[in-house]
């Protein structure tokens, strides 16, 4: 249970912070998008 608990609080939104930077990142260049790390820095 405790193992259960520490997976969904932290390792969780971990990847997925990880996951939407590199999504961010490759999409960052295409047609002229705004700055994607303000917006990920409002979001969080």
């Amino acid at each position: 249970m405790i193992i259960g608990t520490a997976f969904t609080l932290f390792v969780v939104p971990a990847i997925y912070v990880l996951l939407a930077r590199t999504h961010a990142h490759a999409g960052a260049g295409a047609e002229g998008s705004p700055d994607v790390d303000k917006e990920l820095l409002e979001i969080a």
